[in-house]
Parts: C-alpha cells; structure tokens; sequence
C-alpha cells in the first residue's frame, strides 16, 4: 500500500508540478504500472479513456482545480443535477472544476471503471469539495481518503475543513 501511494503522490507531482518534462514521466509511469500488471487493474479501453483525459487535463493548467466528491449511486439521476449546480457555482468563482457527473461512461460501464477515471481526475486536483451525503457513498469515502493521503486541501459543503483558499470559497 505504501509503495501505491508513492507512486501516487510521484505521478500527481510530474502532472502538476511538472510541465513537459512531468507529463513525460507520468506517462512512463503509467505504462510501468500497465505493465507490471499485465493490464489486469487496467484494460485497453481503460487505459485510452484515461490517456484521453490527461491530455483534456494537460491544455486546462491553470485555474485553481478542485474535485466535485459526493453520492450519486442509487439517488435520482444520480444526483448529477446537484453536482452540475456545484460546478457551476465554482466556475463562476474561477475554479476549474473536476465533475464526475460530466464524464463519459466508462467503456467497461461498471462501478470499478467510473472509479478509476474519478481517482485520476483527483489527482490532478489541489482540493476535493465534498457534496453534502459524501460520508455514506463508497466511492466518496474513497476519494476522501485518497485526497487526505495527498494532502490536498477538504472543502466540505457546509464548513470548511481546511486551507485559506477553501476559506474564500465558502465566503463567496
């Protein structure tokens, strides 16, 4: 598990912190970890919905990024129209917003396949909001932990629970 979270915490710094030279390794990381697991934890049509979306990711630096986290499995609609008004919200105060709710099905359509795109568009984030419910959804207490590990800021729906720049979202 360690050795995961390094791996981890490597890969989201070559993405943010690394411009050219850090998407290069991330991609070398990536196809490290593919191989190594003989593409069992990721199958063909994953990895390419995955390599799509880091190259959606690598022309959107910029903006602020945080992560919309929060039930959707078993409610109506999925909650998507709570996650859409959330993003729109934060939008309008000049983050870029990571909506769940907005991606494409995963090619697979299992619950795995929507969590595996939802972790690594997390991991291109700086803060993860959490929708009001978060704590009884699985993949929510998933992203939630997977956001503590790398230490990225908590901006719960009703208090904030770390980060100035949290602190000025829930003011405006």
């Amino acid at each position: 598990m360690g050795t995961q979270i390094l791996r981890i915490v490597l890969l989201k710094l070559a993405l943010v912190g690394g411009g050219a030279m850090g998407w290069r390794i991330a991609r070398h990381v990536l196809a490290d970890q593919v191989r190594r697991a003989g593409q069992v934890l990721l199958g063909k049509q994953d990895l390419r919905c995955i390599v799509s979306m880091l190259s959606v990711i690598q022309t959107r630096q910029g903006a602020k990024r945080v992560y919309l986290a929060g039930p959707m499995s078993g409610l109506p609609e999925l909650n998507y129209p709570a996650f859409n008004a959330k993003a729109a919200e934060l939008r309008a105060r000049g983050w870029h917003v990571e909506n769940p709710a907005e991606n494409p099905a995963p090619p697979c359509g299992t619950w795995q396949g929507y969590m595996r795109m939802s972790l690594w568009q997390l991991m291109t984030c700086e803060a993860i909001y959490l929708m009001p419910g978060w704590a009884a959804s699985k993949g929510a207490a998933m992203e939630f932990s997977v956001a503590q590990q790398l230490g990225l800021e908590i901006i719960e729906s009703v208090s904030v629970l770390t980060s100035p720049k949290a602190a000025a979202i829930s003011a405006a």
